[in-house]
């Protein structure tokens, strides 16, 4: 798939080995409406900065399935990943913000992981 950045960016290649990413992607349901669910993911991208002060991006597929939406973070290693869901987990306001995304979204698709960059 390729994706549009609709928040942030990526540096790509540039990112030095072991940079660890944190992706949590969706496909959105049949007939849902692209404007709240962007409205919803920069909201979310933005309690999540305000938390732990670290930028995440927003992007949505524009080539392959679409109807994709995809938020990226990325951390300089594990330690940090730690910090920053230790972080998430303190603001009462995270959880039920993320949940709110799930009606966005086809059920099932909602996928949470870490990619840690090796080569």
């Amino acid at each position: 798939m390729i994706y549009q950045y609709v928040r942030g960016g990526s540096l790509g290649p540039n990112i030095p080995l072991g940079t660890i990413v944190a992706e949590v992607q969706l496909q959105l349901a049949q007939g849902d409406d692209w404007l709240s669910t962007f409205k919803w993911a920069n909201e979310f991208a933005s309690l999540c900065k305000e938390t732990t002060g670290v930028e995440t991006s927003v992007m949505h597929s524009i080539f392959g399935v679409l109807g994709a939406l995809r938020m990226l973070t990325g951390f300089n290693d594990a330690s940090s990943v730690d910090k920053h869901r230790l972080a998430l987990d303190g603001n009462p306001e995270y959880l039920a913000k993320f949940y709110e995304g799930t009606k966005y979204a086809v059920t099932g698709s909602v996928t949470q992981r870490h990619l840690v960059k090796i080569a």
